[in-house]
């Protein structure tokens, strides 16, 4: 059972805009959804629609599909197909289907990690020593051109940043070396920014599978919090 939270970002809240955030633990797949917010010109999107339609059509797939992380271009393919049938415009498929996708497959003696999109990857260390930190957050937003993230929807709408498409990128986590690993949405960095004391305090959380904990750490920090954060791990 995975370390699940999933909370609406202050500013969201203050804004009355919904969470743009999901997760999904199924089988041996974790994965976090983060729906982009805002377009170029500041107006808000609805990617919350996207967001929750994934997640309910990813957990429809035939489960072999699902479980396969060789198989995570087909999966988004399948449902993205169906979400742009919904109404082939391009504006509503902008407005709705721009968010990062997060996975993590546990298989037998490693971790896969599959993303398309920004956010952060969390490793746990099975043997840390003096020099090094049992947990990790790697920041996947260097891997951003020009600060913006690669989504899949730019399979289907044309960016001028990705004029290529967008494809599933991998980082392997051997077993030998990991307890665990998980993966979190980009508001995850207002919490790290927090400093010495949350972070550890959250390391603690995960570590002793405390999601309750972790939530009150959120709220009592909302207003420092702006946007949604959502752990799996």
């Amino acid at each position: 059972m995975a370390v699940s939270v999933c909370k609406i970002g202050s500013l969201h809240a203050f804004e009355g805009i919904a969470k743009q955030d999901n997760l999904l633990e199924i089988d041996n797949v974790k994965m976090v959804l983060d729906g982009c917010s805002q377009d170029d010109k500041g107006n808000w999107l609805k990617s919350e629609v996207g967001v929750n339609l994934f997640t309910q059509l990813f957990e429809r797939l035939p489960k072999d599909i699902r479980c396969s992380p060789e198989l995570i271009d087909t999966c988004a393919s399948l449902i993205f197909d169906r979400l742009v049938s919904l109404a082939p415009d391009k504006h509503f498929i902008a407005q709705n289907f721009c968010f990062t996708i997060l996975t993590v497959y546990e298989l037998e003696d490693r971790f896969i990690v599959k993303y398309c999109g920004d956010g952060y990857i969390i490793t746990r260390k099975k043997e840390a020593n003096e020099l090094e930190d049992e947990f990790e957050y790697i920041s996947l937003e260097d891997e951003c051109s020009e600060g913006c993230p690669k989504y899949y929807i730019y399979n289907y709408i044309p960016s001028a940043i990705y004029a290529n498409g967008a494809t599933f990128k991998e980082k392997v986590f051997l077993k030998s070396e990991y307890e665990n690993v998980g993966v979190a949405t980009d508001g995850l960095r207002y919490m790290l920014d927090l400093g010495f004391a949350t972070v550890k305090k959250l390391n603690e959380n995960l570590a002793n599978d405390k999601a309750g904990r972790i939530r009150v750490q959120i709220a009592r920090n909302s207003e420092s919090i702006k946007d949604d954060i959502t752990i799996c791990f």
